[in-house]
């Protein structure tokens, strides 16, 4: 169920779907009006958004008309899987440089709109530049969700087919698909490197060991 609940938010693409996705599994229900407030949006802009939510199968959000007021919740699902996701979004560390890591083992559409939602509906050009190693005026925020999302897709790659699969599908472009491939494949070859780099040591602690004896 998860699974299906993460497909249907990167569909909506939207960066306020999660956002009131989390406020209505914080304060039960909202009226219309006071969830565009609380988002800084306009109520016409939220309609848009809320619509699309509602057409998903099934609904990722629920409408009760009061007059003519509308109040919003959340399917018991859908918080219960907003609820897990803030629980684990809370397992924060500290890393070597004082700053912080991201929660393990998150799913690649995850970590995607984890990127999407800080770069915006630029993110396509930007994640283009990232992965060419190119200038661009990333920041070192959106450099760590690069380097998250990328350390995700190298795990997945090796071992979640599906995920790839999916993330593929939702990318729908050559170029990127292209830069993301040749990213895998130079971790690839420098993992490969690094193994015929352990080999030889290990051979020369051999050669050491026998030449003493």
């Amino acid at each position: 169920m998860d699974d299906l609940i993460k497909r249907q938010i990167m569909g909506i693409r939207s960066k306020y779907c999660e956002r009131i996705l989390e406020l209505l599994a914080q304060e039960g229900e909202l009226y219309h009006g006071d969830l565009s407030e609380k988002l800084n949006m306009s109520p016409s802009g939220l309609n848009a958004i809320i619509r699309k939510m509602q057409e998903c199968d099934p609904p990722i959000i629920e409408i009760m008309q009061i007059g003519k007021y509308k109040i919003y919740t959340l399917p018991a699902a859908v918080k219960e899987y907003i609820e897990r996701k803030k629980e684990k979004s809370n397992v924060v560390e500290e890393d070597t440089e004082g700053g912080f890591k991201f929660p393990e083992n998150e799913n690649v559409l995850l970590c995607l709109q984890c990127f999407i939602d800080k770069i915006g509906e630029n993110w396509r050009a930007i994640l283009n530049l990232l992965l060419q190693g190119a200038d661009c005026d990333a920041d070192t925020e959106v450099k760590k969700h690069f380097a998250k999302l990328m350390q995700v897709i190298v795990n997945a790659s090796k071992y979640k087919e599906d995920e790839i699969a999916e993330l593929n599908k939702f990318i729908n472009n050559d170029v990127l698909q292209y830069l993301i491939q040749e990213y895998l494949n130079e971790i690839e070859e420098c993992e490969e490197l690094l193994k015929q780099v352990e080999a030889r040591e290990n051979g020369r602690k051999l050669i050491r060991h026998f030449s003493i004896q």
